[in-house]
Formats: C-alpha cells, sequence, structure tokens
C-alpha cells in the first residue's frame, strides 16, 4: 500500500471475498512503506547496497529527479497551435441567378474554346464572369442563388447580367455561421474559403484544385517574404529548380503550399494551417515525382521547422490589410498555457536560422 495501512483488518470478508480461489491473510500479506522499509534495513548492508543500485536503474538517479521536479513544478508550459483567428463581415448578400445556361456554355465553346456540353452552376457562373471579362471568386452558388460577402447593393455591376440586382437580400453572417443547418454551415465556410481564394491570388498565392491547397508562385526564378518575429527573416516560398544533368532545362518548380479549414470554437472562427510543398512542372500542374520530392523533404522536417512554417503563414495571411468592408482578415494564433488556458497571442513569432536550411535540402 502507498498510504499506511489500518490498524487491523476483518480476515472473514477477505475470505468472503476470494472464496478459496488463492490465498491471502491479512496479517501477512497487507503490507505499507513502513512495513518495507523494515524488511529492508532487516537485510544484509551488501544486499541493501543491490536493492539500490536496482531502484536507481529504474528510477534514475534519486537526487536529481527530486531537483527536475522542484525546478519544473511553478512553470507555465506553453503549446502554440496551427489555429488563426478570423474575422468576416457583418453580412452577406443574396441574389437570384438570371443567367441562361444553355447560351452561356454555347458562347463559352465559341469564344472560350470550352470543349463541354454540360455544368454545373458554379461553373456557369465563373464561365461567364470570364465572358463579361470580369473575374471573382468571392462567392458561393446555392440552389440558384448566389451568396457573397460582397455588397451587391453597391457592387453590384461585377455581376451585372448574372444575378437579378433588383431583389436582393441581405442577411446576418452570424446567422449563418451560428447555423444548426449543415447546408447553412457549408455555405459560410465555402465563403471564407472563397474570400480567402480571392485575397491570396493578388499576392500570388493560388488555389491548387488537384492539390486542394494553396501556393506560391513568381514569375521570377525565385521569390523570398520578409517578415518579422523577434528579428527580420525571410523565407523563400518558390523556386525554379533547374536540373543537374542539364542545367538549362528546369527539373521542376518548388512551391511552399499551405491548406485551410475552417471551424468554429466556443462561438469564435478559427482556420486550421497545414503546411507542406507543391512541385509542378510547369508552375501550377503538379509533377509527377511531385510524391517522391515532398516525400524527401518531409523527412528533412522536423517539429521546429514546421512550427516556424505555421508562424511565417500565419505572419502572412495576418499583415494583408482588407481593403474592403466585404473582406475577411486573419488575427492571431491560437496559444494555449497550462495556467490560462487558450489565449490569442500575436503571430510575429521568432524564428531560427532552420527554415531556409529545410528549404535548400531538396532540389
Amino acid at each position: 500500500m502507498l498510504t499506511k495501512k489500518q490498524s487491523s483488518y476483518s480476515q472473514s470478508v477477505i475470505d468472503q471475498i476470494r472464496e478459496d480461489y488463492f490465498e491471502f491473510y491479512a496479517n501477512e500479506h497487507i503490507i505499507d512503506l513502513g512495513d518495507l522499509l523494515e524488511r529492508i534495513t532487516a537485510l544484509r548492508i551488501p544486499t541493501q547496497e543491490r536493492i539500490l543500485r536496482e531502484f536507481k536503474l529504474i528510477l534514475g538517479e534519486i537526487d536529481s529527479q527530486i531537483s527536475y521536479l522542484s525546478e519544473n513544478e511553478e512553470k507555465t508550459h506553453t503549446l502554440l497551435s496551427n489555429l488563426v483567428s478570423v474575422e468576416f463581415p457583418e453580412n452577406i448578400y443574396v441574389a437570384d441567378l438570371i443567367i441562361d445556361d444553355k447560351e452561356i456554355i454555347k458562347e463559352a465553346r465559341t469564344q472560350l474554346n470550352f470543349k463541354k456540353y454540360k455544368a454545373n452552376k458554379s461553373l456557369i457562373v465563373k464561365l461567364a464572369l470570364l465572358l463579361a471579362n470580369k473575374s471573382s471568386d468571392a462567392w458561393v452558388c446555392y440552389e440558384n442563388k448566389l451568396f457573397t460577402f460582397i455588397n451587391l447593393e453597391k457592387d453590384v455591376n461585377i455581376f451585372n447580367g448574372i444575378v437579378d440586382k433588383n431583389n436582393i437580400e441581405i442577411l446576418s453572417s452570424q446567422d449563418l455561421c451560428h447555423s444548426t443547418t449543415i447546408d447553412n454551415l457549408n455555405i459560410f465556410k465555402q465563403l471564407l474559403h472563397k474570400a480567402t481564394t480571392e485575397r491570396l491570388k493578388l499576392r500570388d498565392v493560388y488555389w491548387n484544385q488537384e492539390n486542394k491547397s494553396f501556393y506560391f508562385t513568381s514569375e521570377e526564378n525565385h521569390r523570398s517574404e520578409t517578415w518579422v518575429g523577434k528579428k527580420k527573416a525571410t523565407r523563400t516560398v518558390y523556386e525554379k529548380v533547374l536540373s543537374k544533368k542539364d542545367p538549362t532545362k528546369i527539373a521542376h518548380h518548388k512551391h511552399l503550399s499551405f491548406s485551410l479549414s475552417f471551424m468554429n470554437i466556443e462561438d469564435l472562427w478559427f482556420c486550421n494551417i497545414i503546411p507542406s510543398w507543391l512541385y509542378t512542372y510547369n508552375g501550377y500542374k503538379k509533377s509527377r515525382f511531385h510524391e517522391d520530392l515532398l516525400s524527401k523533404q518531409k523527412r528533412l522536417e522536423h517539429n521546429q521547422s514546421v512550427k516556424n512554417l505555421v508562424r511565417f503563414l500565419a505572419y502572412f495571411l495576418a499583415h494583408d490589410t482588407p481593403s474592403r468592408a466585404s473582406e475577411i482578415s486573419y488575427k492571431n494564433l491560437l496559444e494555449m498555457t497550462s495556467e490560462t488556458g487558450p489565449i490569442l497571442t500575436d503571430a510575429l513569432l521568432i524564428t531560427d536560422d532552420t527554415e531556409e536550411k529545410i528549404w535548400e535540402g531538396i532540389e
């Protein structure tokens, strides 16, 4: 027993429980630390020393263990998550779609070299925008309606001829994001993703549908981004990798990539950042060597390098000031401490010198 044993135990009760399955006698088999110490001190000194050696092998140096536990007793442990808080516009604008699907596909086949004869509603809207020389990804289609954070009462021109501008409904974002209906939540999450896609492409970060991730790109041979932790640092986010056999040819393009997913935690919305890499053969199409190159890259990573990637991406997302009230914004990383629980902390965090080494590891 780890605690002091009682002065006496009922042997008759013990006998009823064990029912002759095994022998157990209270006076003999119930012992506490005092009994154990008494038995050890009765042993010969060499035997006591041997027992002490065995305990040291099992537990390590007792003094150092006690010292370690004492030193760390009052320390606060901090866990940095990969969750970034998200703020979004107050309203969502909804309008009926008024486009003729067959006519849009007919024009797209003629003017855009579109090959298909059928398309879903989202693709129809995208084609209609392209035919009108307009571009926006910040919308979602559902049941022949268009949902967007864009104020359709003021900025309807982008969807001119696509939605009924005389019948615009305004919904509260809070009503949609806290809805118990799965369809409403999915619409809201898609809107966050689409609004992010629209924002990021202005910074040469694009959505790769095949890989289900965002990726950095550039027209130059190399791209790096500056960010600030406790010190100013740069991170390589894209480069053209030349063939070792023939340096005049491009082996592949290496892109820093990341996926985002959105979730509600205690009525606050967060974005989950998962960093990775994308290897393409032409700057946007996945290379047939992607999986092998990615596997080699992952083997070079360690916890600190992944943490720094998350920190950098959080900084990159947070330092893009919205130019309009219809745009979402990313704020702080979620940090958890043993004393305070989850708190929000600034995305400006310290870097180390390993991040560029990890990038340079795979060519």
